[in-house]
């Protein structure tokens, strides 16, 4: 297996568009000392891209190929690579084909999956790539979720958002908010209730406290939002509150955000995508609840697979890939993340 009780848990961090960010801010991440006091990360990629990829950060790791966990040094100064060989060693310019580097992308993350349901990691974080590359490769998936959700044959799962102690799931991902509206039904907030209570409890907290959104429309739609909380919103709160789940709502959207602050709420239920990224790209917060301050990264974790997945909330930066200016902090909280999850796992199997 991959840890022990007394082990820190081995982490697989897959490369992502290796034309993208991704590798920059994996060394970016592997230099932090006190990351080593979490987890055990073993990155999954290509050795020259990884090599590459020091040498624009200006952090001279070494960069140490193995062919499998057991022979990883897992110490600071050093970066563990699974070596897939899998990136043609061309330049950038060239490497921007989409079928070769989704193809290096799909390949990484599916090494990653079958290790961690072989149980010879505890854990997958994935650095980000885009869904035209994975398409133009074959991969007929929207998301990295979507496509370990099919390697390990998972059907119902969903993805939380975590930046600092900030907790959010939606109930409706569509960016049109007719079409979100439409999606709101007492079956799809309890299952976003659902994921809200089982992500947090990944996370180590028993009983979380989960705070539901009302519904806010404007003008000529009140009534029909009005109508909506009678007939989905305040049912689903009913529901998941008759099987012991700990749910305050509906709240309305100004409050939620001071509501967590104020420590009242664990995790939040929004219905739909602006009252999900508008905090997110804001704000996240301080020790102290009265005080805001800008987030240190967005993480997206996936709820309801077999095995333990987060990843920066961020696309791949091609735009930016190569300069070494990209930060690494929603890579580092990811990492951070999975590995609380897998202790939490330990202990509650």
């Amino acid at each position: 297996m991959a840890g022990n009780e007394q082990g820190k848990p081995i982490i697989g961090v897959t490369m992502g568009d290796p034309a993208g960010v991704g590798p920059e801010v994996i060394v970016r991440t592997l230099a932090h000392a006190d990351l080593f006091a979490h987890c055990r990360p073993l990155v999954i990629g290509d050795l020259g891209v990884f090599e590459e990829a020091c040498r624009t950060v200006g952090i001279p790791l070494v960069v140490n190929p193995v062919p499998g966990p057991g022979f990883a040094r897992f110490r600071y100064g050093t970066l563990d690579l699974l070596d897939l060989a899998n990136v043609v060693p061309l330049p950038r310019s060239s490497r921007s084909l989409p079928a070769a580097t989704g193809k290096a992308a799909g390949q990484a993350l599916e090494t990653a999956a079958r290790m961690a349901l072989k149980g010879e990691i505890e854990g997958v974080v994935s650095a980000p790539v885009d869904e035209p590359l994975l398409r133009a490769a074959g991969y007929p998936y929207a998301t990295q979720a979507d496509l370990l959700a099919a390697l390990a044959g998972a059907r119902h799962y969903g993805q939380l958002l975590v930046a600092g102690q900030l907790r959010l799931a939606r109930v409706s991902g569509h960016r049109v908010l007719r079409k979100a509206v439409e999606a709101i039904t007492r079956s799809s907030v309890v299952a976003a209730i659902k994921l809200a209570h089982r992500g947090t409890r990944m996370m180590g907290i028993a009983q979380p406290r989960i705070g539901v959104a009302g519904l806010s429309l404007p003008g000529p739609e009140r009534a029909r939002a009005a109508k909506l909380e009678q007939t989905a919103i305040l049912p689903a709160i009913a529901a998941a509150t008759q099987a012991g789940m700990l749910v305050t709502g509906p709240l309305a959207p100004a409050l939620l955000l001071p509501s967590v602050a104020a420590g009242r709420f664990d995790v939040l239920v929004s219905m739909y995508h602006a009252q999900t990224q508008v905090p997110l790209k804001g704000v996240s917060f301080n020790p102290q609840p009265a005080r805001w301050a800008p987030p240190a990264g967005a993480v997206l974790v996936t709820v309801g697979l077999p095995i333990i997945h987060a990843a920066p909330h961020h696309g791949p930066g091609r735009e930016i890939a190569g300069q070494g200016t990209a930060s690494e902090q929603a890579l580092r909280q990811a990492l951070l993340l999975a590995a609380l999850m897998a202790r939490v796992r330990r202990q509650s199997p």
